[in-house]
């Protein structure tokens, strides 16, 4: 689990140990918060090892990237938004965790089309930078949106139109 945890964003890596923190406080012993967080942290562990399968990828590098992207894509402030969402309808809840569950199939063709460029020698940092370097067009007016979406409270709506958004977006790549 360890080596688990490198593979983490820096922002990934502030909400585990954010997470251990609110464990630990809520009593639960720090062996056992570490657990749990980090198996909440790995979620993801499903779309990962198939993303590495199919081309036949490391799986640490494929891991590494994976969180990566969310990181410089903003994947995972799209999952932080939505979880700051909050309704007492069941059908409001439901509907905001499909659109998460749709933003994850985004992230995984981005992940997908930078992983078709991956050679061994190369890091996962390298692999980002390169595949948005060539991707600049495409990836210069998402970034906006979202940064300006963000400037002001998340709400469903925006939430939705993100989605939309990153749908076409994955779909050009």
């Amino acid at each position: 689990m360890a080596r688990g945890e490198q593979t983490l964003s820096e922002p990934g890596r502030e909400r585990l140990a954010a997470r251990i923190a609110r464990l630990a406080e809520a009593g639960a012993p720090q062996s056992l918060a570490r657990k749990v967080a980090i198996l909440g942290a790995f979620h993801h562990a499903p779309d990962i090892i198939d993303l590495a399968a199919g081309p036949k990828k490391p799986l640490d590098k494929t891991a590494e990237l994976y969180f990566l992207t969310g990181e410089r894509f903003g994947f995972d402030n799209l999952r932080v938004a939505a979880a700051t969402l909050s309704s007492g309808d069941p059908w409001d809840r439901m509907a905001t965790r499909r659109l998460m569950e749709d933003v994850l199939v985004e992230q995984k063709s981005v992940v997908r089309a930078m992983m078709a460029r991956m050679t061994l020698d190369e890091t996962p940092q390298a692999i980002a930078e390169s595949w948005e370097r060539d991707n600049g067009a495409l990836i210069a007016p998402l970034q906006a949106m979202m940064a300006d979406m963000a400037a002001g409270d998340w709400s469903f709506a925006k939430l939705t139109i993100v989605n939309a958004t990153l749908r076409e977006w994955a779909g050009k790549l």
